[in-house]
């Protein structure tokens, strides 16, 4: 989401069923602004949907209309492309900020907006660091920390965990919890705790907005379950030939979807390059999907990461086709395919990955 976490969380859409309206009065002050300035409210999904418009006089603005429920309404000023989070629910919103620095407007007035606040400032510090971090573990200067890194990094995310657990069970009643859950899903890629802290939630948030986001990617989560056949697909590599998931046949294969852009991918990267380089004398290999819409980032990413497997990207970005064919709603995922083709594992990280593919390639000579 871009209010949170801008590297690479893409929101994914989700259709409004007809629901009562809600009247809404967000009241602006913006210094600096440009007189009759063009100040709009857009939902935040892919669709950027505008809900409600105005201009911007003396500074000064009022936003009132109707939102089809609660949800995070981007706030967005002609001239600039920084633009404020805003929780919005039926209370009257008030809006201060300098046109220099929107990104950091004070919002008062919605209890909503209070909570989303808080729960920002508890968890966007783990997030951003998280962030940073994987950005340093790729990076050529610190290749000989990487290690220390990685550890630094795994200890922050045990730590962001426990402690997202505990505001979920003391807030499972609030319309942000579902928010924080995505988020977690969204870094971390395990479908048991996202179920898990799904079924903890009130049965009216299930029924909101991102409590419905969260139920569509669990159902998504069961396309390419364990033990059916992988989809079969092809695209292109990096040279432009077309590949065939059916061509890794009589192998085990670990179907990586990642991007060049994606922080938590390029932290993974180190593990799989180390697990590869140890079983791919035992009939494994990986096969990358990229999600990236550019060849020369793409290519960039797979040199610096010594990522020597086979690449693929029709250079889409979330309109990857293979990505969208297996439900793919963030990344990075994988699928770990036995030479049959058929799905043995889902979103091994770290530990994990190793430990399974010793206890199936063990016996391999």
């Amino acid at each position: 989401m871009r209010y949170c976490i801008g590297f690479f969380i893409f929101l994914i859409f989700i259709s409004t069923t007809l629901r009562a309206q809600i009247n809404i009065l967000v009241k602006g002050e913006i210094k600096g602004a440009k007189e009759n300035a063009a100040v709009s409210l857009h939902l935040d999904n892919p669709a950027n949907e505008v809900l409600v418009k105005g201009i911007i006089q003396k500074g000064k603005f009022e936003l009132k209309g109707v939102i089809p429920e609660p949800a995070i309404y981007m706030l967005v000023v002609e001239g600039t492309q920084q633009s404020p989070a805003i929780f919005l629910d039926a209370a009257v919103v008030k809006v201060k900020a300098h046109f220099d620095s929107l990104n950091i407007a004070t919002i008062t007035g919605s209890i909503l907006q209070k909570d989303f606040q808080s729960y920002r400032n508890q968890f966007d510090p783990y997030f951003f660091r998280i962030d940073q971090l994987g950005k340093q573990i790729n990076a050529p200067a610190y290749a000989n920390k990487r290690d220390s890194l990685l550890q630094i990094a795994r200890s922050l995310a045990e730590e962001l965990e426990a402690k997202a657990d505990v505001f979920i069970k003391a807030n499972n009643k609030s319309l942000i919890t579902p928010l924080l859950i995505y988020s977690l899903y969204s870094f971390f890629q395990q479908p048991d705790p996202l179920d898990r802290r799904f079924d903890a939630l009130d049965a009216a948030v299930k029924k909101s907005y991102y409590g419905r986001m969260m139920e569509k990617i669990i159902s998504e989560n069961k396309v390419g379950s364990i033990g059916s056949v992988a989809p079969d697909f092809t695209q292109t590599d990096t040279s432009g030939n077309p590949v065939s998931l059916q061509s890794f046949r009589g192998k085990y294969v670990l179907v990586d979807f990642w991007a060049s852009w994606c922080g938590p991918c390029r932290m993974e990267n180190p593990n799989l390059v180390q697990a590869f380089q140890k079983y791919k004398a035992k009939n494994f290999t990986v096969l990358g999907v990229s999600l990236d819409r550019a060849k020369e980032p793409w290519l960039q990413a797979i040199a610096q990461d010594q990522l020597q497997w086979t690449h693929l990207s029709d250079l889409k970005f979330w309109s990857n086709d293979v990505a969208r064919m297996y439900k793919i709603s963030s990344i990075p995922q994988n699928f770990l395919l036995d030479p049959e083709g058929k799905i043995i594992a889902k979103n091994l990280r770290g530990e994990e990955l190793h430990a399974k593919l010793e206890e199936i390639l063990s016996k391999n000579p």
